[in-house]
């Protein structure tokens, strides 16, 4: 598995946090999981950039 791949995985597990419980609240959890896939989102835009950089090398 590649590192692009294994991001895009750990981003779809990420994302799948509700941000808000089955009341509506807003939670910590939410919260978080809000932040970090914005975060692993750019590391995977990082990692697609450099992967295609090397397949034109």
């Amino acid at each position: 598995m590649s590192t692009v791949e294994r991001i895009q995985e750990l981003l779809n597990c990420v994302s799948r946090i509700p941000e808000k419980d089955a009341a509506g609240i807003i939670t910590a959890a939410g919260i978080d999981s809000t932040v970090r896939v914005k975060a692993i989102t750019d590391c995977l835009k990082i990692a697609k950039d450099e992967e295609s950089k090397r397949e034109f090398e």
